[in-house]
């Protein structure tokens, strides 16, 4: 099911609800199945083409709702935020529109099977996330080197 149309139909006595400058995270597993893959089928996964990922949908209200909400950046667990391939139905793709168009930050293939496991010992799905990205002049990525506190 596509992230948005499943954000809006949870019937959880505490819905999403994002605030200024909060940093949307999304797990979908992909991290976690690809860390237990053999060498031969990591390669396979690695060398791909064209590459397939899971991620968000293009999905004009997803990006309306991430520009109402005011995150200040969104992360998840894949190789890329968004699906891949995108659709080509979609007139934009996330990393676009964020990254250049908005200077939203993205992160991947974040670890958060440690983050899950703990946000639902804790029953807290919020906390204060902060990363230190290498100092590195005209870099224009870097290892996230995230930490989140409870």
């Amino acid at each position: 099911m596509a992230c948005f149309q499943w954000q809006q139909q949870q019937q959880s006595p505490e819905p999403l609800e994002l605030k200024t400058g909060d940093i949307l995270l999304i797990r979908s597993g992909f991290h976690a199945q690809y860390a237990e893959l053999g060498a031969k089928d990591e390669r396979e996964v690695g060398e791909a083409w064209p590459p397939a990922s899971c991620g968000v949908d293009q999905d004009l209200r997803l990006l309306k709702w991430l520009w109402d909400s005011h995150v200040a950046a969104v992360g998840g667990d894949s190789p890329a935020w968004e699906g891949f391939p995108s659709d080509d139905k979609a007139d934009f793709t996330f990393h676009e529109v964020l990254l250049a168009g908005w200077g939203c930050p993205i992160a991947e293939m974040l670890w958060l099977e440690d983050l899950a496991a703990s946000c639902r010992e804790r029953k807290r799905w919020t906390f204060f996330l902060t990363s230190a990205p290498l100092n590195v002049h005209g870099g224009v990525a870097s290892p996230a080197n995230m930490l989140a506190l409870a």
